[in-house]
């Protein structure tokens, strides 16, 4: 079952908030109609400003996808871009043919980086240098 987040989203605030494409860059920020999530269930806390994403989850952004069994996105107070992401259970991430796995993988949008925790296996394809 196809979770449709960025619609409701939409939804849930007119419309005006999320239309904007904001660019994930040298800014560091990710709008949220720059995500695909695909997952069994989806949870939105207008208070906390946090989705809650539940079962066989499966997060698409510009660069990189990442897939777990929940995955907890926290957004600004105007909605209009994504502080950090939290994914849990059986997480991996990739990147540019990067692999990051672990029990919990944390992406801290504004800084670029992402924190793998418990029962990690990095894989890193680094670029050689062309012989001479």
């Amino acid at each position: 079952m196809r979770s449709w987040l960025t619609l409701i989203c939409l939804a849930l605030v007119g419309g005006s908030a999320l239309a904007a494409p904001l660019t994930h860059g040298a800014t560091g920020s990710i709008g949220l109609d720059e995500m695909d999530i695909v997952a069994k269930q989806s949870e939105y806390d207008g208070h906390a400003h946090q989705y809650l994403i539940k079962g066989d989850v499966r997060v698409t952004l510009k660069d990189m996808v990442v897939t777990c069994d929940q995955a907890t996105i926290f957004v600004t107070a105007k909605e209009d871009r994504v502080d950090k992401l939290i994914f849990s259970g059986r997480v991996e991430a990739r990147r540019h043919g990067n692999t990051f796995r672990g029990d919990r993988v944390t992406y801290f949008v504004g800084d670029r980086r992402l924190l793998a925790e418990g029962a990690t296996h990095t894989r890193l394809l680094l670029p050689t240098a062309p012989k001479k």
